[in-house]
């Protein structure tokens, strides 16, 4: 999975809107979920409420009301919000999302059942995070030799496609950052990685 870092619920959430509205744009799939606790689900319910979404169908409860300690699946489908218990009958549940958002405190099994294009495992920065966290970028983000080589722009991005053709690409790192915050994206896959699918994962991240 990528992992991308956050500052809060609400930098989480507008990143979430975001992606949504270039899936809206230009795929027929434009689901996007998210997985998560129950504190971290009833705050992003709630922000997800503020940004012009509306609740279409919600199953939220306290565990101490209700017992249940598991895992929260939110999905937000043709601009309406959907929350229900993760976990049936002692088995996760499943989803044909595109994108998934899961917090990094949630079971990793629950990701099996999904098989989004892009699954991201999220982290919620705190105080108690290493303080040496780096958002900066030294050269380009597709090699090892970004001082050497002359053919990036400005954003880091090859300018020669016959350049990146002949280049075995595995991954990336990018970074963010704006008025509220920053976060930081790393990729990595062991199979050789299509560029044009790196530019549209990079465009999708809104990097």
């Amino acid at each position: 999975m990528i992992k991308k870092t956050y500052d809060n619920i609400y930098e989480l959430c507008e990143d979430v809107v975001d992606t949504y509205d270039v899936l809206e744009s230009n795929y027929d799939n434009n689901i996007v979920s998210i997985i998560a606790k129950y504190d971290e689900a009833s705050l992003i319910v709630s922000e997800l409420c503020t940004m012009d979404f509306s609740i279409f169908s919600c199953e939220l409860h306290d565990p101490e009301f209700a017992g249940y300690t598991d895992e929260y699946l939110i999905e937000i489908i043709e601009d309406k919000i959907f929350c229900e218990p993760a976990k049936r009958n002692g088995d996760y549940i499943g989803s044909g999302s595109s994108i998934v958002y899961v917090l990094d405190d949630c079971n990793s099994k629950v990701i099996s059942k999904f098989e989004a294009d892009y699954a991201y495992e999220v982290h919620l920065y705190d105080e108690n995070d290493e303080d040496d966290m780096k958002y900066d970028r030294d050269g380009c983000i597709f090699c090892d030799e970004c001082d050497e080589c002359d053919e990036y722009d400005e954003h880091g991005f090859l300018l020669d496609d016959d350049y990146v053709d002949n280049k075995d690409l595995h991954g990336f790192s990018a970074s963010k950052s704006d008025d509220y915050g920053c976060h930081s994206v790393s990729f990595y896959s062991t199979e050789q990685v299509n560029h044009d699918n790196m530019m549209d994962l990079l465009r999708i991240l809104g990097l």
